[in-house]
């Protein structure tokens, strides 16, 4: 529920950021990827959150352990999410040249 809550949070940051003139030169790069990226990241921190699979399940931990399991969830998320959209460009693009 942790990670759910802030994946929306920095997302919908960023979309704001991105929107701020200013500051539109500094920050399209990331926000662009994430966007790739966006039905990935919600496929893949699904089981790591909620299913059997979750990293962030204990009720004793720290605050500090707590925190580094978030940061190295999202980290792992994001790593997986890039590494499923690179595999869907690919087989899409296979099937593509099989088909016509």
């Amino acid at each position: 529920m942790i990670v759910r809550d802030w994946l929306v949070a920095v997302t919908s940051l960023s979309w704001l950021i991105y929107y701020l003139k200013p500051t539109r030169e500094l920050f399209p790069k990331p926000i662009a990827f994430l966007s790739t990226i966006s039905f990935e990241i919600y496929l893949v921190h699904h089981p790591l959150v909620f299913g059997e699979f979750a990293w962030i399940h204990r009720g004793d931990g720290s605050a500090f352990f707590v925190g580094l399991e978030v940061l190295l969830t999202m980290c792992f998320v994001v790593l997986a999410s890039w590494l499923l959209h690179l595999l869907s460009d690919t087989l899409s693009e296979c099937v593509t040249k099989i088909v016509s």
